[in-house]
């Protein structure tokens, strides 16, 4: 049986449970939001014996030793409807605590020769872009010049080398929640005013590189030993010039590429690298013809490339996961 560790705000993860129950397949869903109020942990041991289950929204009870295979999707907000309804802080911080050691009690019991896709663990490491970058680039990719600091300095210095032509990235969330609206942060092109007003850093550091000068973008998913790619004319419309994702998903702007053997390789050496069984990588081809990394997503969004390019990504995955 395949267990789905993911939210209830999960687009991906509703458009592939869909296909798979439609296939007749065992799938188990448990959401992170929800628990404990809709989704229940049930873990008992003894001299003698143990009990491992989960409980579902309308009751069914799955015992772990069932699973086969963890999709770990996107686990998020844990216990959030449950932890918006108390009031004091103090109860709230103990209770946030008791939840989240609790999840990670499961995710132990899960861990072992189960088929993960892909292990928390692994997740964690491939999240940094350094290491990333680092591994890309012994690889034979060519990545762009990079700057993680918090002084002043060298963030002026970066900007000079670069011949004034830098972007700001997010190291880690690219969007936060204010109130009822989502905000986004995207890439952004780095101005010689930001960068007199580089004392700011000292607060926190900033991911910096360099710009580089695109012709097409390219969005290469890995699922197994499959490696598919996908092509977008960001530069055909100022809004995605510095970053692809200001564009709409709709129909049209993806479509399939052929990705030559090298390059195909090297994703899934990087893929391996990182301990990951999917990934879905960015890169870009320059003016000159030439392929840069910019970054893998261990957990990236990718449903709305198959609808946009019609890539039959949730074949391959129903194919890894049973």
């Amino acid at each position: 049986m395949l267990l789905i560790v993911s939210n209830s705000n999960d687009f991906t993860a509703d458009f592939l449970e869909k296909k798979i129950r439609d296939q007749g397949l065992p799938v188990f869903r448990f959401n992170t939001d929800t628990f404990p109020t809709s989704n229940s942990v049930l873990l008992k041991s003894s001299n003698k014996n143990s009990e491992d289950y989960l409980v579902g929204a309308g009751g069914e009870k799955v015992s772990l030793q069932d699973i086969t295979c963890v999709w770990w999707r996107r686990p998020e907000r844990i216990g959030e409807m449950v932890l918006d309804k108390i009031k004091d802080e103090r109860v709230k911080k103990f209770t946030r605590y008791q939840m989240e050691s609790g999840f990670e009690e499961l995710t132990a019991v899960l861990s072992g020769s189960l088929n993960w896709v892909n292990h928390p663990d692994k997740n964690k490491l491939a999240n940094s872009k350094l290491v990333q970058l680092r591994i890309a680039s012994r690889l034979g990719f060519r990545t762009p010049n990079t700057l993680f600091s918090n002084d002043p300095c060298e963030v002026r210095n970066f900007f000079q080398k670069n011949n004034g032509k830098i972007v700001y990235k997010s190291i880690k969330r690219p969007a936060f929640i204010f109130g009822d609206q989502m905000v986004g942060f995207y890439t952004s092109t780095v101005s010689e005013n930001d960068v007199c007003q580089a004392e700011s850093v000292k607060m926190a550091p900033v991911f910096l590189q360099e710009t580089i000068e695109k012709r097409l973008e390219l969005r290469v998913t890995v699922v197994g030993q499959r490696v598919v790619a996908a092509s977008i004319d960001s530069q055909a419309n100022k809004e995605g010039v510095i970053d692809w994702r200001r564009l709409s998903t709709e129909v049209g702007q993806w479509n399939s590429f052929e990705l030559d053997s090298d390059t195909s390789q090297k994703c899934l050496k990087l893929t391996e690298s990182l301990g990951l069984k999917f990934g879905a990588i960015d890169l870009a081809i320059t003016q000159q013809d030439e392929i840069v990394f910019f970054e893998i997503n261990p957990n990236g969004q990718w449903a709305w490339l198959e609808i946009g390019s019609e890539i039959p990504l949730s074949k391959f995955f129903i194919e890894l996961f049973y």
